[in-house]
């Protein structure tokens, strides 16, 4: 067995995260081909990489490839079974190569591996990649939208962080909600919910991989 592929799972669920390690593991090996397990910052350089994405958030992995623009990595959109529809409604990056929903039977999700991996054979995508060209970059935070998400993140009031960015609390209020809207949440709880699983679908996440 000298066939090697490297996955990657980025999902703070980690009984689902392990489960579908193991199960990609099992298939793989039986087809004669052994699997690696990356995390952290080798995490992005994973042949087979699945990213969660909360509900109303659209996926995005033009960061990955960005940073392996000539790799033929596989991207997985990883979705909570309700708010998936809702989600759906948002164009998702055009690097995706397919969706796993947490609840769906486990040899579905295989078989979209599979399916991917032959379809990649079949054919390759076209390199270079133009990030800018992805409909997923429309809703792409703006430099000082991330500024105000970091002061968020670490529970900064609105005026606490007007004045630490030397703007109006107004402009700063502003902000927040267009990043609300960018990314399809309703209630601020889903806003500080994305904040606390570290942007998930926006660069900050990079962060968890460092």
């Amino acid at each position: 067995m000298n066939v090697v592929t490297t996955l990657a799972v980025l999902d703070d669920n980690r009984y689902f995260a392990a489960g579908l390690q193991k199960a990609l593991t099992a298939r793989f090996y039986a087809a004669g081909v052994e699997t690696r397990v990356l995390e952290g910052p080798q995490a992005y350089l994973a042949d087979l990489l699945f990213h969660y994405f909360p509900p109303g958030s659209p996926s995005c992995f033009c960061q990955y490839a960005a940073k392996r623009p000539s790799a033929l990595s596989l991207y997985f959109a990883v979705r909570q079974p309700q708010g998936y529809g809702h989600a759906d409604v948002r164009p998702d990056c055009r690097l995706q190569a397919g969706v796993i929903v947490q609840n769906m039977p486990i040899d579905a999700a295989l078989r979209q591996v599979e399916n991917a991996l032959l379809q990649r054979r079949i054919a390759p995508p076209v390199r270079p990649y133009v990030i800018e060209h992805c409909p997923c970059q429309r809703y792409a935070l703006t430099v000082r939208e991330r500024e105000i998400m970091l002061c968020l993140r670490q529970e900064m009031r609105i005026t606490e962080i007007a004045r630490r960015l030397a703007i109006s609390v107004k402009t700063a209020s502003q902000h927040k909600i267009n990043v609300m809207h960018k990314m399809g949440f309703q209630r601020n709880a889903e806003l500080y919910d994305w904040l606390r699983q570290g942007f998930i679908g926006e660069r900050p996440f990079d962060e968890r991989l460092s």
